[in-house]
């Protein structure tokens, strides 16, 4: 393996880091809201399947339910 390449895999390796780094701070972030997003959907009793469906997509984006 040439230099070259060894310096293109661990620029990849950082940007993927720096990725892992990001969805983490926003799983964080999502999780922190989700009961506020929940709730205001949920206020409007027409908007119950939308709600519904964000809280579904949430849910998915999180791996858990909380």
């Amino acid at each position: 393996m040439s230099d070259t390449d060894m310096l293109y895999m661990a620029s990849l390796q950082k940007r993927l880091d720096a990725s892992e780094e990001e969805n983490r701070k926003l799983k964080e972030l999502l999780r922190d809201i989700q009961p506020l997003i929940t709730g205001a959907l949920y206020v409007n009793y027409k908007q119950t399947k939308a709600a519904d469906e964000v809280y579904d997509r949430i849910v998915k984006a999180l791996g858990e339910k909380r």
